[in-house]
């Protein structure tokens, strides 16, 4: 697993970075854990925002911030799936509002 290479220390504090490196290095943390399922709907909900256009930060296009990218994929995940094929991740979460729920309270928007 690799993150981003450069820090962007200029970025800090104000809402600009590209948080896609950090996303796509979380899913595949994910799926190194046996946890292909919620790795992939990560992966393909940033996929399904980058590809849409319309939270792009600045430096792939757009005009938006690290919050509204962040915002836009959560919005994007695919938990109506998550419900019909039920898996538990490390928590023993296995509901969607279980897992829901603990996604969207440990961002830090």
């Amino acid at each position: 697993m690799q993150g981003a290479r450069h820090t962007f220390q200029q970025g800090v504090g104000k809402n600009v970075a590209n948080p896609t490196a950090m996303l796509l290095c979380a899913a595949n943390m994910l799926n190194h854990m046996n946890l292909q399922f919620h790795g992939d709907m990560i992966r393909e909900a940033v996929e399904k925002v980058i590809r849409k256009g319309k939270a792009n930060t600045k430096d792939i296009g757009g005009q938006h911030t690290t919050s509204d990218f962040m915002n836009a994929v959560i919005h994007s995940l695919d938990f109506n799936h998550c419900a019909r094929v039920r898996t538990k991740d490390m928590r023993g979460h296995s509901t969607t509002t279980e897992f829901q729920r603990a996604v969207i309270d440990n961002l830090d928007l």
